[in-house]
């Protein structure tokens, strides 16, 4: 998947931003790292 870089830019991006780009207010444990893994792989 290809997504252009200016989506990522300028005071919108912080909206369309996917969790996976924000930063994380908290820090995951490895356990839960991959506990929420396998949760999204499930409903994928």
């Amino acid at each position: 998947m290809s997504l252009d870089y200016r989506l990522f830019e300028g005071a919108h991006a912080a909206d369309i931003a996917t969790p996976s780009v924000k930063k994380p207010t908290v820090t995951l444990t490895r356990k839960q790292m991959i506990a929420d893994l396998k949760d999204v792989s499930k409903a994928l």
